[in-house]
């Protein structure tokens, strides 16, 4: 049976773009097309956490690096980091935190709190400088901050395409 090809593709073809399309406006689309991303952040964060650090990002670099400042600026304004932006191991790391400014669903953002994962991907990295390791945690009080009041407001759905 082919009549959810359509949904399907188009779930699949906006898992990982900066944003859903706009001429993805069905609604059944649409709801398929959140849940989709939404389910691919939340993995990204458990592979960060299960996988071994090496597998991600080069630790011979890491803590040299730090937070690029357009990176650091995009972040800041509860925006999620535009890749070509993302200059460093560490720009990379706080581009996936920041996937939490693009979550959909209460569900997804209260996993993200209860678990802690932003908690546990930043303690993960042993980062040695110190600029580094105080703007990782600047930025992760931030999504911490930003997870607690979507929480507070209770929608189910936070976004709306």
């Amino acid at each position: 049976d082919n009549q959810y090809d359509e949904i399907i593709k188009k779930a699949i073809l906006n898992h990982n773009k900066n944003e859903i399309d706009s001429n993805v406006t069905e609604e059944r689309e649409l709801l398929h097309c959140k849940i989709i991303r939404d389910a691919d952040k939340l993995d990204i964060y458990k592979v960060i956490l299960i996988d071994s650090l090496e597998t991600t990002y080069p630790l011979d670099k890491y803590p040299k690096e730090s937070v690029s400042k357009s990176v650091k600026e995009e972040f800041i304004q509860n925006r999620i980091v535009t890749h070509s932006n993302v200059k460093t191991c560490v720009d990379l790391l706080v581009a996936e935190i920041a996937f939490v400014f693009d979550i959909n669903y209460l569900y997804s953002l209260e996993k993200i709190n209860n678990e802690k994962y932003l908690e546990k991907i930043v303690d993960k990295f042993d980062a040695k400088d110190q600029q580094t390791i105080n703007d990782l945690k600047e930025l992760k009080n931030i999504a911490e901050k930003y997870i607690e009041e979507k929480i507070k407001e209770g929608k189910k759905c936070l976004k709306n395409y």
